[in-house]
């Protein structure tokens, strides 16, 4: 859905253009109606916004300043004149700064009709053309580099199409750099796109000296020559650049990795994985900061015990609250036994500890870890701790929240959701949907699927699906099954709707997740 945003001092004006049309019908939404020109560019400034239909007269500014200041930072947007017949004069320099069409008040719905359907496909033309524009030579070039990042091209290969690529790093290091946009709930499959093809120009504006692609993930990856510390330092600061913005100009936040200095070309995917595995810490790091393996970090520093995260996380998946205490309580205990431990050590066990508590929230409920985590951040917090007692007594309490959020999602669920949850599981590889479910329960489809939405935030068919692809990713890793045979395991008994599927809430087919995955680890 492309985003219209109506400004008209008249709230009359407003509300007709709201109820003339049916704006889904032209692939639309209307994401603000204000009164006034301040609040138009308040707006614009945190949200993204392809159609702007603006009154021309207005107290302080006018429609025409409007225009201007925002064809000045996103000149790809689209902009429509509400105006009265007087008002012809300044129509006329609202055609220089570049109008879609202007509309007389009252408004006619055929004309607004008209005038949407043009912008739909100017829209929809740009976009194609710049589809357009990645020739076959810069598909090679990215379909080669991600071979390259997970190791699946000889050494010759990668020299001889190094060249023909331009790619050249005579410096002694290879750096590879992750860059994770961290999209909202709201951004659609279309936004999201949209944001990272723009990201990743910016990038590429931005670090002139690395090779910038996205890879099967979604990741921007630069790819950067390294010969000095200060190379460095210059790298973090261009990363820093591109954080900022991306931040201004898309109003996104990121996290961005910095992995091993590797000296060999083929060596290029180890430094690649370690960026990776930081992409973890995530959920726990404040967004924004940029985590490089070369400094003290969670997956850096040498333990001189032997920590079984495993034990942890079979805690959280039991749910045994008592267990994960235990657990603090016996880590803490046991690295203030050791002598000669840093503080820096001490704080990334906990960091480590604090993300496992963090994922396990992320995954019974979204949105109060991301509460958890904007609580002042956890970073921060844990700073705040002054010894060992105080960081036991941060943990406890960051666990007992944990599971108080566990406890309450599952109290409050409506017992018929919990039998439904319950049925997915056992039977996600058959043949089942809503209906079949309240065939099985004696309940209204209607009913159920309303309470479902409500219970989980998401429809029962995107539930399933996300199940399904979830056990298909775990088949591909663990076994050497075929893929129409996984398939077939996790319910899709039509091949191209599985790879669809999969595509869609992956972002890649199957066999490219095989390879890739398969590389990575192991």
């Amino acid at each position: 859905m492309y985003k219209v945003l109506l400004v008209d001092d008249e709230p009359k004006i407003i509300q007709g253009l709201q109820r003339l049309i049916d704006w889904e019908d032209f692939g639309m939404e209307v994401v603000g109606t204000v009164q006034s020109a301040a609040e138009a560019m308040a707006i614009m400034e945190c949200e993204t916004v392809h159609v702007l239909i603006t009154d021309i007269k207005m107290p302080n500014v006018d429609g025409l300043q409007l225009i201007e200041w925002t064809k000045s930072f996103n000149r790809l947007i689209k902009c429509v004149i509400l105006s009265g017949h007087a008002d012809f004069p300044l129509v006329k320099e609202a055609a220089v700064l570049g109008i879609e069409n202007y509309l007389l008040k009252p408004v006619n719905r055929e004309e607004l009709s008209d005038t949407l359907i043009g912008i739909y496909w100017k829209i929809e033309s740009y976009l194609s053309e710049q589809t357009q524009l990645r020739s076959d030579a810069v598909i090679l070039r990215n379909n080669i580099i991600n071979r390259w990042l997970v190791n699946r091209i000889g050494r010759q290969e990668l020299e001889q199409r190094a060249d023909l690529l331009n790619i050249k790093f005579d410096s002694p290091y290879i750096i590879v750099s992750l860059i994770k946009i961290l999209y909202r709930d709201s951004d659609t499959d279309h936004d999201r796109d949209l944001i990272q093809y723009a990201a990743e120009n910016i990038c590429s504006e931005l670090a002139t000296w690395a090779v910038t692609v996205c890879d099967p993930y979604g990741h921007i990856v630069c790819i950067f020559p390294s010969d000095s510390e200060d190379k460095i330092l210059q790298i973090q600061n261009v990363l820093k650049d591109c954080s900022e913005s991306i931040t201004a100009y898309l109003k996104r936040d990121v996290f961005i990795t910095i992995g091993t200095r590797e000296r060999e070309l083929p060596d290029v995917h180890l430094s690649y994985k370690r960026a990776l595995h930081l992409m973890d810490y995530s959920l726990v790091m404040p967004m924004n900061s940029i985590m490089d393996d070369s400094e003290q970090s969670p997956l850096k520093s040498i333990i001189p015990i032997n920590i079984d995260y495993n034990r942890l996380q079979s805690c959280l998946i039991n749910g045994n609250g008592a267990g994960v205490l235990t657990f603090i309580e016996e880590t803490l205990s046991e690295l203030s036994s050791v002598g000669g431990v840093s503080p820096s050590l001490v704080q990334n066990v906990t960091i480590e500890i604090a993300h496992h508590l963090l994922s396990y929230t992320h995954k019974i409920d979204p949105d109060h870890a991301f509460q958890m985590k904007n609580q002042g951040s956890l970073v921060a917090e844990l700073q705040q701790q002054q010894n060992m007692d105080e960081l036991r007594l941060w943990l406890s309490s960051l666990a007992q929240t944990t599971f108080q959020i566990a406890h309450l999602r599952d109290d409050d669920m409506n017992p018929i959701i919990k039998r439904i949850l319950d049925y997915v599981d056992r039977h996600y590889m058959e043949n089942i949907s809503l209906k079949t479910i309240s065939n099985a329960f004696n309940v209204n489809a209607a009913y159920m699927g309303q309470q479902f939405i409500k219970a989980m935030n998401d429809t029962f068919s995107n539930y399933l699906n996300i199940k399904r692809i979830e056990k298909a990713k775990e088949l591909i890793m663990t076994t050497d099954l075929h893929l129409q045979e996984i398939a077939i395991r996790v319910g899709y008994h039509n091949q191209s709707y599985f790879n669809n599927m999969f595509k869609k809430h992956t972002g890649g087919y199957p066999t490219k997740y095989k390879i890739t995955a398969r590389a990575l680890y192991s």
